[in-house]
């Protein structure tokens, strides 16, 4: 099973752009989706993100902190609204001090995700589809070494549970490539109706290949995977499937592909996902977007 990873943290803070996305869903489940959004939008001393679509409308603020000598912090919360009715709210908040990283996030809604994404239960990261209630999920990593790492995170709701691994990464051959990675991990994953050991790997190269596998061996045993070819030309190519059957409200079938490449002065993206539903309904559907940026100057 694909272990979790902490969704919030990406706190070195990269130069980000505003940009202007057009999309398209299509599904055999629900009726076709036609967004429009703007991203990053200067706010203060954050970044404004805006969402109107033909099923919801959202808008979602985040902001980051360097804390110099100490380390970086972000939070991000966003509200979404369904044409059909309900609420959505999920916030994020994390932080990293020395070899130490926290994070935290959740949501608490009374509409069901696929009224406000049709696709997003089959993306790689299971999602809660119940139509309410609410969700919690913690996360924490921490260097113990050069070749070892000691990681865990928690799932607070309808099904808790925890996982906790060690993780150990070769240190590179004088002779290898200075940018390859391999990372193995092991640990136990224990919860409402879930009990097994975990193990995994992770393999990139200087030349972009990135692949990770997961499984869980117990009672129901999980498997997942996740593969990112180094770049075809101008062309990007992922692909991923997970199948945890012991999970109750998340789809426990998953499997998407995404391509992407520039077209004119932005880029266009395309994405096939699939699975089945908590009560192994099959499903599947595509996705078309086009980003355009709208300048290039640095975040203030």
């Amino acid at each position: 099973m694909r272990r979790l990873t902490i969704p919030l943290l990406s706190l070195c803070c990269a130069a980000q752009a505003t940009d202007l996305q057009f999309s398209s869903q299509f599904s055999v489940q629900n009726r076709p989706l036609f967004r429009a959004e703007l991203n990053d939008v200067p706010t203060g001393p954050g970044r404004t993100h805006f969402s109107l679509s033909t099923h919801a409308g959202q808008v979602g603020y985040r902001q980051s902190l360097s804390l110099p000598a100490l380390g970086a912090a972000q939070g991000e919360v966003r509200l979404s609204h369904p044409w059909s009715g309900g609420l959505r709210l999920s916030g994020e908040l994390g932080g990293s001090a020395g070899p130490v990283a926290l994070g935290i996030g959740g949501e608490a809604f009374s509409a069901p995700l696929t009224e406000e994404d049709p696709l997003a239960p089959w993306q790689a990261q299971a999602r809660d589809l119940r139509p309410q209630g609410w969700n919690l999920k913690l996360n924490a990593r921490t260097r113990l070494s050069r070749f070892w790492t000691l990681q865990g995170s928690g799932e607070f709701g309808v099904q808790p549970n925890v996982l906790a691994e060690l993780e150990w990464r070769r240190a590179p051959r004088e002779d290898a490539e200075a940018d390859t990675t391999l990372l193995l991990r092991g640990g136990v994953r224990a919860g409402r109706e879930v009990l097994g050991l975990s193990a995994g790997m992770t393999y990139r190269t200087e030349q972009g290949l990135d692949l990770s596998a997961d499984a869980l061996i117990g009672p129901q045993p999980g498997l997942s995977a996740r593969l990112s070819l180094p770049p075809l030309g101008d062309t990007e190519l992922s692909a991923y499937a997970s199948y945890e059957p012991w999970r109750r409200a998340s789809a426990p079938l998953r499997y998407g592909a995404d391509l992407r490449r520039p077209l004119g002065n932005g880029e266009l993206g395309a994405s096939l996902r699939g699975g089945t539903g908590p009560g192994g309904e099959p499903g599947f559907g595509a996705e078309l977007r086009y980003t355009l940026p709208l300048d290039t100057g640095p975040t203030p």
